[in-house]
């Protein structure tokens, strides 16, 4: 959903300085800003009347945790994109934003790279800050090394290993790109094996496929 080719976004900030902050960045950026929310109420009902491609939203919001808005919004009909912006670097937290269907996690300190993020997000991408995409390294890294049982045996009763490996990735929020260079395959690779993750679990999206994980445990 674009006017005149130009990414349409909407802010959830229960801060007035820090909605203004944001809001002024994306559109210095040359991004449309088409909503501007303090409450995730507010931002629900509106998201349902504005054409929205990415929601740029807080965590700490005063009706409704950020996470639980997330996942509300991930699943709304034509669902837009969700760039979480927050201060919590949390390991933990971050995780919980993801699982929740978020396609991006940035901190308060990183504001100039919002703009990027978004873009990120509307084009079908995730862009995760620096600092929490190191401790996903770390977790991903911890999962690789871990030793399996039967690994030519099915998993999870229709999943191969690489593919739950893969699934796991994507639920964490990592790109194709990353999942490819985590567990030594190429791209084509990873995306042949999220074409077959689509097919078994009658899923359509990232988000949906997330949930799964998290359903299945592999998250």
């Amino acid at each position: 959903m674009e006017l005149d080719g130009a990414v349409r976004v909407a802010v959830v900030e229960d801060d007035p300085a820090q909605l203004a902050l944001a809001s002024k960045t994306l559109s210095a950026a040359g991004l449309l800003v088409v909503g501007q929310w303090e409450t995730a109420r507010a931002a629900l009902s509106g998201l349902s009347k504005e054409g929205v491609d990415v929601a740029v939203v807080d965590l700490q919001l005063p009706d409704l945790p950020g996470t639980e808005l997330t996942r509300r919004i991930a699943s709304m009909k034509n669902a837009p994109a969700v760039v979480v912006l927050t201060v919590h670097d949390e390991r933990s937290t971050a995780l919980e934003a993801l699982q929740a269907g978020a396609s991006g996690y940035l901190l308060k300190g990183e504001l100039e790279d919002l703009p990027r993020a978004v873009r990120v997000a509307a084009a079908g991408g995730s862009y995760i800050a620096p600092a929490i995409a190191r401790y996903l390294l770390e977790e991903i890294r911890g999962l690789k090394e871990a030793p399996h049982a039967n690994d030519n045996e099915e998993v999870r009763n229709d999943l191969t290993k690489r593919e739950a490996e893969v699934l796991s990735l994507l639920a964490k929020g990592l790109t194709y790109e990353d999942a490819a260079r985590v567990l030594g395959i190429s791209l084509g690779t990873v995306q042949s094996h999220v074409k077959s993750l689509y097919r078994k679990l009658e899923v359509s999206s990232k988000a949906e496929a997330a949930a799964e994980a998290v359903r299945r445990g592999l998250d």
